[in-house]
């Protein structure tokens, strides 16, 4: 039996036992042991072509033979941080979407952060980052950890942001988190200051996107928030100038006009969320209630929506506890509005 095959096995099982151990844990070290071997089989080949032959005295000479093994130090660090690095932090980046698209926020940010160690200068890594903290706030177990783990995606998103001022969704995702970082404040003081400083953040990514209607969307919502009903109509009347098929917007444009008590114009904008995806949209508007249970403009509304759905009993269910929910202040008129459904449902 020749010597060639045993070599070729032997060089082949080499391979595989040092690329064993990461093949399912960890696949950027297992890139690593890959380009390692590549390069050692590389070096075999060339001595093995070398043989005996003698190199050319300019090229090889006792006093630079010091120089030869920096050379190489430096090629090696050259690959791997022009060619392993960014390779590795995308297979970390691909990690850490799959657990975040199951959930696992914790797992997610490791290998976000990951990541980001092996390419720095990635801005949009630092978007995936923040939005996996502030999920993990939606979860956290106190304020104090909600807080931490919002400012942990603040911080990201401005890096992020510095890293390249004019992307705009760096600017709609500090826009995002401040308006959930909003909602979940008791405080009414720092409810408000953080939600303006969501509206600033949403001022800025619009200049630098004007004919977004999804950052024209969320800009208004934080209007509403606010009370700002006014302003939410414009915001959202602007995104539908841009897409006149934006299902959310005309679902939130209808909440606006629900809150202003013109039930007209809100039936109006559910019928075109409606005739665009009736079952997404009523899909879309319990989720909004269900987040929500206390809410009675937002039980109004599923009324309103299901009456335009020809659903009469659910918008007759939704209209009384709209009406149980309301303050005294209220009551009398969604009583009429009540009223006013059970008259047409005969």
């Amino acid at each position: 039996m020749s010597l060639y095959p045993l070599l070729s096995a032997g060089w082949f099982f080499l391979f595989v036992l040092g690329h064993w151990p990461f093949a399912g844990s960890d696949p950027a070290s297992s890139l690593v042991v890959y380009h390692i071997h590549l390069l050692l089989t590389m070096g075999v080949v060339a001595v093995a072509l070398l043989g005996e032959e003698p190199l050319p005295a300019p090229l090889w000479r006792g006093s630079r033979g010091w120089l030869y093994p920096v050379l190489v130090a430096a090629v090696l660090l050259l690959i791997s941080v022009t060619n392993l690095d960014p390779i590795k932090a995308d297979i970390y980046y691909k990690r850490g979407m799959s657990y975040a698209n199951s959930g696992q926020w914790d797992a997610s940010i490791a290998l976000f952060q990951q990541a980001l160690k092996l390419a720095p200068e990635q801005d949009f890594y630092y978007i995936f980052l923040a939005g996996a903290c502030v999920e993990r706030a939606k979860i956290a177990s106190s304020a104090y950890e909600r807080a931490a783990w919002l400012e942990e995606g603040r911080k990201a998103l401005e890096r992020g942001k510095a890293l390249n001022p004019l992307n705009p969704d760096h600017s709609a995702k500090l826009g995002l988190l401040y308006r959930v970082w909003g909602e979940m404040v008791a405080e009414p003081a720092e409810r408000e200051e953080k939600l303006r400083r969501a509206l600033e953040h949403y001022g800025q990514a619009a200049r630098l996107s004007p004919h977004s209607p999804l950052i024209l969307t969320e800009w208004g919502q934080v209007h509403h928030l606010l009370g700002e009903v006014d302003q939410a109509i414009e915001k959202y009347q602007r995104a539908l100038q841009l897409r006149r098929e934006y299902l959310e917007a005309h679902l939130f444009l209808g909440d606006a006009y629900v809150a202003m008590g013109e039930l007209d114009q809100a039936a109006k904008a559910y019928r075109q969320a409606i005739e665009l995806d009736a079952q997404r949209a009523l899909q879309l508007k319990r989720r909004a209630v269900e987040g929500a249970p206390d809410d009675y403009v937002g039980h109004q509304g599923l009324a309103l929506l299901y009456e335009v759905l020809g659903e009469s009993d659910q918008a007759l269910s939704e209209a009384r506890r709209a009406r149980d929910l309301a303050p005294a202040s209220e009551r009398a008129e969604l009583e009429r509005f009540l009223a006013q459904l059970e008259e047409r449902q005969k």
